[in-house]
């Protein structure tokens, strides 16, 4: 091959590849206390390529698996850079500046005010610089570059605010000046900026927290706050208040403007790094969000990013409530994550205020009462737009971790560590590994429940054999003869339009055709444009529970994906096999579980029942319940589908095993060429010696 053309097929691969080595950005999300803090740990870490490496005893491991995590570590000993987290908590932290003073100082907290404990905050000088210092020395490693910042300019921008009688005053008028910059792209080649944005304003909200937490009252009002923030737009408000649409996506768009504002310091006097055309260009910047509980605020970076992948953290549930201290229960946070459960607490409430609650039940209802926003949400139907539900962003996660607490340390939790430092390799070069055995079988999990006509809730099945290998798949759904819940419309119940399409007791039981023509007589015209066209579809399990004032899953008309999947599997070897479901079985898919004899469970989101403590796990022989750990969805295909086949890369990089054997025989060619030479002119030259010396004796001779 030409030099010059392999020269230039590398230059063209590597500005390819560069796409992905730019940029990416991660959205961690999961449930308190159950890692998410320590994946962000290891994600900033500096050195976190040298832990992803082969344990000094491989006999308990896989070959494959071993041999994979060479290649990441290898791969990430060239690649790795650490990542800029963002935390919503100093997002949130931003909203708090913006609010007048006076409401800040009748914000109690504990014994205190939030005004009081910023001020507070405000009067520990070096904490604060120091503090600030890492924060941008920490940007400048993660960006590859140690000349980005003048760190002189903290002082100078803190100095303003030491010095001033009102503190807290002078910080919020700063925070404002610097948002204005920011709402009018005023931050290019503007260092004040960030270095206020990611170093004052970093450095005083953590220590914020610090106070906060102190108090004991941290988690709670930051899940207040972010709650009124995508309501109405601010974080105190008041049933005057009122809750618009355009604040939903305030939180995400201020994160997505401090995420610009750190792509275009790393692109700062860039002509100093590109030395030479074949060094790649050092204005890498990834960005890590600690951490989302919306999942619309996910979709918002989705809907703007390529390069954006929703990670959820997850753990076992009775190691993750062992965490929790003494005189907190992981119950009432439960509740406050977990938007369906939270909502049937308080309908079942609303119907009764004297009922039968819990203690956990009776504190987030205290909770509940004395806030406005959910107060409002659960009562107009908003609640799935404006509160946090942690549930629902890790059913919609691309990516999926799992933190095991019995390594205490997270740096000693080796299947983390690895399984992370894999995901990384593969967002920075798509296709180097290939699926886990777990992932395939996730996956076609993840596509199964597609088929599901549900109208609330897909959930996919695949029962394995103990090698992986694909016995049956199945989705909940309708039994075989009976039509989706998403292709039956009331309006054609109501006119007994397709009768095929409805049961016997829909359509000639004179109760229910009573409860319809109720529904019939408050729809009007106006309310049926509305739908624009779309279908009204139902559940009649929710219809049928309404005329008996009961509620009952026994009157689901949907087989559960487990289900399905059993019944489909006419194979013996489901006996000692694996089941694959996006979320663990029910009490009454575990009976089947059980009778079926399925060893292992894998699962990602985990049921709230006593499936696993009551059914599973009775009996000598147990089953195994396992977290899955791995990419499925949209990122699976992404992360494994190369950029172009290996082999070509490989070849353009000069990596050709017949193209350098056949330079090593061109280069044998010439040597033997210069050999032969060589001779024949040593030859020659021995002749000519001889000749001249033949001449000079005949000469003397005739003398």
């Amino acid at each position: 091959m030409d030099l010059n053309t392999s020269s230039l097929e590398h230059k063209m691969v590597d500005k390819l590849l560069n796409e992905k080595l730019e940029f990416a950005i991660i959205g961690l999300t999961g449930k308190v206390k159950a890692g998410v803090s320590d994946v962000c740990k290891l994600l900033t870490d500096e050195s976190f390529c040298d832990r992803v490496t082969k344990p000094a005893d491989t006999s308990q491991i896989d070959m494959s698996m071993t041999r994979e995590l060479i290649v990441c570590y290898r791969y990430l000993h060239h690649n790795w850079r650490p990542f800029v987290e963002i935390n919503v908590t100093n997002i949130i932290f931003s909203f708090i500046l913006e609010t007048e003073i006076e409401v800040l100082k009748n914000q109690k907290c504990a014994d205190s005010t939030i005004y009081d404990i910023i001020d507070d905050v405000l009067k520990k000088k070096e904490s604060l610089i120091n503090k600030a210092y890492e924060n941008l020395k920490r940007i400048e490693k993660a960006i590859g570059r140690d000349d980005i910042f003048d760190l002189r300019r903290v002082d100078e921008l803190f100095k303003k605010i030491f010095i001033s009688d009102n503190r807290v005053e002078e910080l919020c008028s700063s925070w404002l000046f610097y948002k204005n910059q920011i709402d009018n792209d005023n931050y290019f080649r503007q260092q004040d900026v960030i270095v206020f944005c990611y170093g004052c304003l970093v450095s005083i909200s953590e220590l914020f927290e610090r106070e906060l937490r102190v108090y004991g009252c941290f988690t709670a009002m930051y899940q207040q706050y972010g709650n009124n923030l995508r309501g109405c737009g601010k974080v105190y408000i008041s049933s005057k208040d009122d809750i618009c649409p355009v604040n939903l996506f305030c939180i995400p768009d201020r994160i997505n403007k401090f995420v610009k504002m750190l792509r275009h310091c790393g692109s700062w006097n860039l002509q100093d790094t590109e030395k030479k055309d074949n060094k790649r260009v050092n204005n890498r910047v990834y960005v890590v969000i600690n951490n989302l509980k919306n999942l619309f605020e996910a979709f918002y970076f989705r809907c703007r990013y390529a390069s954006f992948y929703l990670l959820a953290v997850t753990c076992d549930e009775r190691e993750r409530s062992r965490r929790f201290k003494k005189g907190f229960s992981n119950e009432v946070y439960e509740l406050n994550e977990n938007l369906s459960l939270g909502k049937k607490i308080y309908k079942r409430w609303k119907k009764n205020p004297e009922g039968d609650f819990s203690e956990d039940e009776k504190i987030f209802l205290n909770f509940v009462k004395d806030d406005v926003i959910r107060t409002r949400c659960y009562g107009n139907g908003l609640a799935d737009f404006i509160l946090q539900d942690v549930v629902k962003c890790i059913e919609d996660a691309d990516l999926f971790l799992k933190r095991n607490y019995r390594e205490i340390d997270y740096n000693s939790d080796l299947e983390l560590i690895w399984a992370l430092g894999r995901m990384v390799t593969l967002i920075m070069h798509p296709g180097l590994l290939t699926p886990t055995k777990e992932e395939r079988c996730m996956q076609i999990a993840m596509t199964a429940k597609l088929n599901s006509g549900c109208l609330s809730r897909k959930v996919g099945a695949v029962i394995t054999d103990s090698e992986y290998n694909i016995l049956s798949l199945g989705w909940n759904d309708a039994p075989c003869g009976a039509e989706s819940c998403i292709r039956r419309n009331l309006f054609d119940l109501i006119r007994n339009y397709d009768r095929d399409a409805y049961s016997e007791y829909e359509c000639y039981n004179d109760e229910f055709r009573e409860y319809l023509n109720k529904i019939n007589s408050k729809i009007t015209e106006d309310r049926k444009s509305n739908l624009n066209g779309l279908p009204f579809a139902f559940c009649f399990k929710d219809m049928y529970q309404d005329i008996l004032a009961q509620k009952d899953q026994i009157y689901t008309r949907a087989l559960h994906g487990e289900e399905r999947a059993i019944v489909a599997c006419k194979s013996d070897k489901i006996k000692g096999g694996y089941l694959f479901t996006t979320s663990s079985p029910c009490e009454l898919c575990a009976k089947k579980i059980k009778e079926a004899g399925i060893k292992k469970i894998y699962y990602i989101e985990q049921y709230k029942g006593i499936s696993q403590s009551h059914i599973i796990n009775i009996g000598k022989e147990r089953t195994d319940y396992i977290l899955f750990s791995g990419a499925t969805g949209i990122a699976y295909v992404r992360l494994y589908t190369p950029l172009m086949p290996y082999k070509d890369e490989l070849k353009a990089y000069g990596y050709e095993p017949a193209d350098i054997h056949k330079e090593a025989k061109y280069d044998v060619k010439i040597i033997d060429t210069k050999t032969i030479k060589e001779k024949v002119i040593i030859t020659d030259e021995k002749l000519m010696g001889q000749e001249c010396q033949e001449v000079q004796e005949g000469q003397e001779g005739q003398v």
